[in-house]
């Protein structure tokens, strides 16, 4: 059984107001990410982690699939994650950020492949251009590009494995990863596997995301 967990419990405090209800092509962004997953038929149930008082919001999206479901979420996305993956049924979990609404059927797809495969597997870009370490702006050093990732969801986990690494971190107070793996890597030793994402896989972050992400699909791009 094959679960998907799109957190968007969020505030999009950097945005400026609440991104996930930003229209794209005139659908909200949420609305849109979640329908990239109902295209799916082999994905067995969709937990969307919500914050608490929003569920009313998202009534007319429940409705489009039954295997929709809403879990409240916290105030770290770490407790909003653990959330929704204590209630999923699937052995395999697929972690998505709901403000990535321009994933493609194939990409989710063919991370599912691999993650029946693999215990934990991201998606992540090779990056366009060099990548410096940097402290007190001052350059530490520049990373080799073609050992340089720069991570993306949707990532896919075994259940037990990404429980297992976020109650760990959730009761040592690491509330800050820089994303999922980080967490399974570094609470259960196990090695990420990586396969390629892509660049039109944005993130809605700021409102400049939100042009570009309209711009991608009017062009066809997305």
């Amino acid at each position: 059984m094959i679960s998907a967990v799109i957190t968007a419990a969020g505030n999009g405090t950097r945005f400026g107001q609440n991104k996930l209800w930003s229209k794209l092509n005139a659908r909200p962004v949420i609305e849109q990410t979640i329908n990239q997953f109902i295209k799916i038929k082999n994905i067995d149930e969709i937990i969307v982690v919500i914050k608490p008082g929003d569920a009313s919001k998202y009534q007319s999206l429940v409705k489009n699939d039954v295997r929709i479901k809403l879990v409240e979420g916290g105030q770290e996305r770490i407790i909003s994650l653990f959330n929704g993956v204590t209630a999923v049924r699937g052995e395999v979990t697929i972690a998505h950020d709901g403000a990535r609404p321009l994933v493609s059927v194939s990409l989710i797809k063919k991370l599912i492949k691999s993650g029946l495969k693999y215990q934990a597997v991201m998606t992540a870009l090779k990056p366009a251009a060099t990548v410096k370490l940097v402290k007190n702006n001052q350059v530490q050093s520049s990373l080799l590009r073609e050992e340089t990732w720069l991570a993306q969801t949707p990532q896919i986990f075994s259940k037990k494995l990404l429980l297992r690494a976020l109650s760990q971190a959730i009761k040592e107070r690491f509330f800050l990863p820089t994303d999922d793996s980080e967490i399974v890597a570094r609470f259960t030793g196990i090695k990420v596997r990586v396969i390629a994402g892509e660049e039109t896989n944005i993130k809605i972050t700021r409102p400049i995301d939100l042009i570009l992400a309209n711009q991608l699909i009017k062009e066809g791009k997305a």
